[in-house]
């Protein structure tokens, strides 16, 4: 089984770069806000996946659920940015409404210095009108939540996954024993996490990438084709590092086959 990891880490490396690398040739479509946000939504994905096979790398593989986990969040935002303009109206309500809120809960303080305090009302006076507008306007969600937000792009049933690496990220007891239960009354201190979850974590992580690249082309000068070559080699790839992807698949073109 540590072969198979090792491959499957070998492989995921290699998508990034080539990911990377296609990145590096895109320029933004036009300077409107949207794009700017899924360039930067992109970028952050691509970066998550990163510090994912970083904690692989470095025997803290059990942590790596919380930036896979990020990666979907992201990528829920995305996927919907790019299916709907109207959907960085939500993003900017949603970054206001999270942003007022804190400003609310630091201001309480007793121990605020003027200059934060200061500080804090000119944070307060640019996000507030934002968010009362937009809240005002009919055109967002006040409560949008990460499953709706997949159900939306009709991602809904990777919400599971979603859940079982919020379970991996919390120090719960399940978690902690998991990750530091040793033998001999020792506890364990950089334990790589058992080969399946490893896997696991590397086959959601490559996916969720894949599917950000495949929208790059709303957001950048990369093209249908450009994107496509690239994907479909990576996808190639991935596959054949991971055999349990690839009967997954085929297994769901059939279904889909049979359906049609």
């Amino acid at each position: 089984m540590a072969d198979d990891v090792n491959k499957a880490k070998h492989a995921a490396y290699t998508i990034l770069e080539m990911y990377e690398g296609l990145i590096q040739e895109a320029h933004r479509r036009d300077d409107s806000d949207r794009v700017a946000y899924g360039c930067w939504l992109t970028l952050t994905t691509l970066e998550q996946f990163h510090a994912a096979l970083c904690l692989i790398e470095n025997r803290m593989s059990s942590h790596a659920a919380g930036p896979v986990r990020s990666m979907l969040e992201s990528l829920a935002d995305l996927l919907n940015l790019a299916a709907c303009e109207g959907y960085a109206d939500q993003m900017r309500y949603d970054s206001a409404k999270e942003n007022v809120t804190l400003f609310d809960e630091f201001g309480k303080s007793e121990h605020l210095e003027k200059e934060m305090t200061d500080t804090l009302a000119e944070w307060d006076a640019r996000d507030r009108p934002v968010r009362d507008e937009l809240a005002q306007s009919g055109t967002i969600t006040k409560k949008l939540h990460l499953e709706k937000k997949l159900e939306r792009v009709e991602l809904e049933g990777i919400y599971v996954a979603y859940r079982v690496f919020c379970g991996m990220v919390h120090p719960n007891l399940t978690s902690l024993k998991a990750r530091h239960d040793g033998s001999d009354e020792a506890s364990a201190y950089r334990v790589d996490a058992p080969p399946a979850m490893v896997l696991t974590l590397l086959r959601y992580g490559v996916d969720f990438l894949t599917r950000a690249i495949n929208v790059l082309p709303a957001f950048s000068s990369i093209t249908e084709e450009q994107m496509k070559k690239v994907t479909d080699q990576a996808v190639a790839i991935w596959y054949d590092a991971d055999p349990l992807s690839s009967a997954e698949a085929k297994a769901a073109d059939t279904e889909h086959g049979a359906a049609t």
